[in-house]
């Protein structure tokens, strides 16, 4: 019995050293995988943190390169809009405006029609700022045509009635609103001026109107205005050299 009692505990002994031994196996297997994980995981993290790095530096590089182009864009856009202000400044002080636009296309008209460049240019030097007039207005009236009155007394002469004028316009209204014989003042004329043997020259509007008449070296100067008598029209007459 003393020797089966000492081969069982050499047995459990061998059995203890065993399970230790394989604890021991198992620990140091553990740390080292730990170890080499923990190592893998460093390398990991660092290239992952190098790679971040070059990102990072490469959306600086990127975010230079658009602050630069913004830069470049918007100096492009001043000098574009300094040149277009240049061009605009060209344009308005080259290109005929307003007065002097409708002048230079009556020239062109006038040149067309065959006048002479040199008449043109000359008139264009004789005028002066201030007209040289006679200074002895004469005043005649006569009535105007409307729609129901087409009568005598429609029609004036001036520079001995070599220039005839006459007028047309609405009727004038009562309280019942029909139509009366004479004009109504405060509507639009139609006033004609007809030199012998030229075009009539019309002109309309409201009243007082103002017009003229160039014929050789004279230009007769024309306002008429409503006159006392219903349904009359009040021309005067002056004349000015011309040009």
């Amino acid at each position: 019995m003393s020797l089966g009692l000492h081969e069982t505990r050499q047995r459990r002994r061998r059995q203890r050293r065993w399970a230790a031994f394989k604890f021991l196996f198992v620990a140091a297997l553990l740390g080292g995988s730990l170890a080499l994980a923990y190592e893998l995981g460093g390398q990991i993290a660092g290239a992952e943190e190098d790679a971040l790095r070059e990102e990072l530096k490469a959306a600086q590089e990127e975010q230079e390169q658009f602050e630069t182009l913004r830069s470049d864009l918007k100096a492009e856009v001043a000098r574009a809009q300094q040149a277009e202000a240049q061009w605009r400044e060209r344009y308005q002080q080259d290109v005929p405006q307003g007065e002097v636009a409708e002048i230079l296309e009556l020239t062109r008209r006038r040149l067309q029609d065959g006048v002479p460049a040199e008449r043109l240019r000359f008139v264009v030097e004789q005028v002066s700022a201030e007209r040289d007039c006679a200074g002895e207005p004469e005043t005649k009236r006569f009535i105007v045509r409307t729609p129901i009155y087409t009568g005598g007394a429609d029609s004036i002469g001036f520079a001995d009635s070599s220039i005839t004028i006459t007028a047309t316009g609405e009727s004038a209204t009562d309280a019942q609103g029909r139509p009366n014989a004479w004009f109504d003042p405060a509507k639009p004329l139609r006033v004609s001026v007809t030199p012998i043997g030229g075009e009539a020259k019309v002109v309309e509007g409201e009243l007082p109107l103002h017009f003229s008449l160039v014929r050789g070296d004279t230009e007769h100067l024309f306002t008429a205005v409503a006159a006392d008598r219903r349904g009359f029209l009040e021309v005067t007459e002056d004349t000015c050299a011309y040009p």
